[in-house]
């Protein structure tokens, strides 16, 4: 998988991901569990620092249990998305990324099905298409998202899909998963990891 990030002079600049063979530096933390009621985890969904504009989620992979929630924040040049669709919905989505505006013909927008909040608050195993519209731009912004149903479910960033991408691992409620401090821990060390990275380039 690669994660991008944007250099001084504003071109794109692809980097690993973190893997086993090279984690990435995170902080030091205790090796804890989350408790047994539902949590709320927190992913990191894009961030700028000065000129870097870091395009990833981090951590992009993370399990959870049935009752437990994500909370998503962006902040971005772009914007990002939280876009959990089939490979159909995300078809049909790309087909028409840019519109005719309805009151200007002659401009293009983004296609509101992707730009704007879609379906509910709830990743249930249907299939439906859930989707929190921009966020993290011009300001940082949050979406949250409850996980009832247990699977492995993938999701993406409409806006930079072949490399935003990130995966959502539900157990029974019973299960145990990190804490929510080590989740946020590895993300912050993916994080430094892409910044270092940028740095160098």
């Amino acid at each position: 998988a690669l994660g991008w990030a944007c250099d001084d002079g504003g071109g794109d600049v692809p980097q690993p991901a973190p893997t086993s063979s090279a984690p990435s530096p995170t902080p030091t933390v205790p090796v804890t569990y989350a408790p047994p009621d539902p949590t709320t985890f927190h992913v990191v969904g894009g961030r700028n620092d000065g000129a870097i504009d870091i395009e990833s989620f981090m951590p992009a992979d993370i399990h959870i249990r049935e009752g437990d929630s994500i909370e998503w924040t962006s902040r971005g040049y772009e914007g990002h998305t939280v876009t959990f669709a089939t490979q159909e919905q995300l078809a049909a989505i790309m087909s028409a990324y840019l519109q005719p505006d309805p009151a200007d013909p002659e401009q293009k927008i983004f296609n509101p099905e992707f730009a704007l909040p879609r379906g509910n608050r709830t990743i249930d195993g249907s299939g439906a298409y859930v989707n929190s519209g921009f966020i993290g731009v011009p300001a940082e912004g949050t979406y949250t998202l409850t996980f009832t149903e247990r699977g492995v479910y993938q999701y993406l960033c409409v806006v930079h899909p072949l490399w935003m991408r990130g995966t959502v691992a539900v157990d029974a409620p019973d299960a145990r998963v990190e804490s929510p401090e080590m989740v946020s821990a590895r993300g912050a060390g993916d994080m430094e990891r892409y910044r270092e990275a940028a740095t160098r380039a």
